[in-house]
């Protein structure tokens, strides 16, 4: 899965902002051929060519065979190795119905699924999360959110491990825990002035019927004369990971 932050159309841009990121639709089956299931399409990007610019998306899209998680509360729902999953992708830098949110991630857990939420949040080029990011993961973590990964700040931000007690009249008994990405920073950005804009991890998370069982990094840098991206050398790895630990 990865976040999609750039329209793929050939729509005039329509945003105020100088920071519009629409793109050609073409280079769309790069994103196939790289293995992509899932893309999440919910952030503060997704209109920069109007509404036909994100339809064009969309339809690019599914040209190319690659699955996309609707902005707002409508899951996903797919089945992989016995194992039923339930993503959702919501884009928080705008307002959104919280309520809505969790009820539909508590209906989702209820049919069996483990919940995985996209969310576009945070403070951009902040290295450490906000208190909404804190208080909202949490009550994603207490509806039945199993994974929670990040988007928006354009750099990585901490791990944290939630933990869910199975009732909450009895904090001590704890039933899962839930893994929450704050930020996972860039992966194929061409934003180049800060260091840490080109230094991310790739999320290997291995789930089965119960939630999330495992969590490994692996770290990169974008190399931004080949626009490509490059496993992070000994030194620069241990400083990547160093990111992800909550201080």
């Amino acid at each position: 899965m990865a976040n999609l932050e750039s329209p793929l159309t050939t729509k005039g841009v329509i945003t105020k902002s100088p920071l519009a990121l629409c793109t050609s639709p073409e280079p769309a089956h790069y994103l196939s051929e790289a293995g992509f299931d899932l893309l999440s399409f919910a952030n503060n990007h997704d209109h920069d060519c109007g509404i036909s610019g994100f339809k064009d998306t969309l339809a690019a899209l599914k040209q190319n065979n690659l699955g996309v998680i609707p902005a707002g509360l409508v899951p996903v729902f797919r089945e992989v190795n016995g194992v039923k999953l339930a993503f959702l992708s919501i884009n928080a830098t705008w307002k959104f119905d919280r309520d809505a949110l969790l009820k539909t991630i508590s209906d989702a857990r209820s049919q069996g699924a483990v919940v995985i939420v996209s969310i576009h949040w945070g403070d951009e080029y902040f290295s450490q999360p906000n208190r909404f990011q804190k208080t909202l993961a949490k009550q994603m973590a207490e509806a039945g959110a199993s994974l929670i990964w990040g988007t928006h700040p354009h750099v990585l931000q901490p791990v944290e491990w939630i933990a869910v007690p199975c009732d909450s009249r009895d904090p001590i008994k704890i039933c899962r825990q839930t893994l929450v990405l704050y930020s996972l920073g860039n992966a194929l950005f061409d934003q180049y002035a800060l260091p840490n804009t080109r230094q991310s991890v790739v999320a290997l998370v291995q789930v089965d019927k119960d939630g999330v069982q495992e969590f490994h990094a692996i770290p990169f840098v974008i190399d931004e004369r080949s626009s490509r991206l490059i496993a992070a050398d000994d030194e620069t790895a241990k400083k990547i990971l160093e990111r992800l630990r909550p201080k």
